[in-house]
Order: structure tokens, then sequence, then C-alpha cells
């Protein structure tokens, strides 16, 4: 059995108790967490661990299906902690995932076109897309983002059978998507949903004005934008 992700269910808990699984020098396995692994395209979280002690959680990983912390120094024998995530990074990092699944959705849906990678940084994003995008098409693109932001859409997620699974939830390469029976999907109502293991917002009206702030040319087939959300 792996760690518990308290996350995929609730991105907007902020603060947890656990029971200490492993510990190893700084690292730390729990029980379960609050705090979510690099993956996807989106970083980990920071926080803080209280036991007797207080540790910053300054990295946190996946290996197979468990979730580690590292701290900022060796971790004492304590069998329960508390854990609080520094909220503020987090919810930049959904708020700019979702609005990455709100033009991956326009992108798919009006062009044909899928991502080939993304990345989100806590005041940005980039997205590699795959269809001879111009520069020219960017207003156009960012207005449709932005209609879609203000109509204040339901954002939910919830798990399916793999064998229920369509080739239009998948934006990314197929390849891609994790192994076993059940797939997470991240649905924006009524107007798109992805296969998608990342936190996000509960509405699109809380993402903001999305900017597409830089353009890149990386080949006939591949091009790179960059967003900013106001």
């Amino acid at each position: 059995m792996g760690t518990i992700k308290l996350y995929l269910d609730d991105p907007y808990l902020k603060e947890f108790e656990s029971r200490v699984l492993e510990k190893k020098g700084n690292i730390i396995l729990l029980e379960k967490t609050a705090f979510y692994p690099e993956g996807g395209g989106q970083p980990y979280d920071t926080g803080i661990i209280y036991g007797n002690e207080e540790y910053s959680v300054i990295r946190v990983f996946k290996e197979g299906d468990m979730v580690y912390h590292e701290l900022d120094r060796n971790f004492s024998d304590e069998e329960n902690v508390r854990g609080r995530i520094n909220w503020d990074r987090r919810y930049s990092h959904m708020r700019h995932h979702t609005a990455i699944h709100v033009l991956s959705g326009i992108l798919f849906k009006d062009y044909g076109a899928r991502i080939t990678g993304s990345q989100i940084y806590e005041d940005r994003a980039r997205m590699d897309i795959n269809y001879d995008l111009g520069r020219e098409m960017l207003p156009e693109i960012e207005a449709k983002a932005n209609e879609i932001v203000k109509k204040g859409l339901e954002v939910t997620w919830y798990y399916i059978d793999r064998k229920d699974f369509r080739d239009d939830m998948v934006r990314i390469r197929e390849d891609l998507l994790p192994e076993g029976d059940k797939l997470r999907i991240v649905e924006i109502k009524g107007f798109d949903m992805q296969a998608d293991g990342g936190t996000h917002v509960k509405n699109t009206s809380e993402i903001g004005n999305i900017k597409i702030t830089k353009y890149e040319n990386k080949g006939k087939m591949n091009k790179r934008i960059y967003i900013n959300l106001l």
C-alpha cells in the first residue's frame, strides 16, 4: 500500500496529521500527506513538519507509490507529526495548472493540437505544443481562454476505469499516462476533461486573467508559449 495522497482528493487542505512510517537522516516517509511531490510539470510543495521540533520541507518526491519528504535537517525519532504546506506556493501552482488545462482544451478542440510538455513555476507556466502555431494566432487563443475563465466553470476530479478512457481525454502522449486500472480525470464542467494527477482550483474564476507573454518557435510542429496570470 502506498502513501495516502490527501492532495488528490482535497487540494485545498493546508494542514494534516500523520504517522511516520520510515526515517533515514533528513528524509521521512509518512502514512499520508498533503504535500504534492514533483511530477507532471507541477513542482513539489514546501512547508513545515511539526513534531517535537519544527522542520522545513525543502523537497517532496515519489518513488513508486510512496511520497518522501526531504527536511532541512535530520529528523528525530518521532512517531506522529503535523504537516503544513506553503499555501501561497501551492495555490499559485493550482491556478497555473488549471490555466494550462483551459489553454490545452482550446488548442485540442479548436486546432487539433496536443501538448508535448509543460512546466509550472510559482509565477508563470510554459507549454510545448505539437502544432504549427503561428504568433498571429496567440491573441485569438488568449481571448478564448479568458472567455472560459470568466464563465466561472466548476472544476472537478474523479476516477474512471481504464477501460472507459477515451482518446479525447488525453492532451499528452498516451504512453505517459500512469499505469493501473484507474485513471484520475480533471473536468472543467461543460468544456474539457483530461487525465491528470495534479492539483487544481475548484472554479475557473480563480485563475485570473491569462496572458500569453512569450512565444518560441522550436520547429514547424514544435512551439512553446509562456503564460502569466494577472
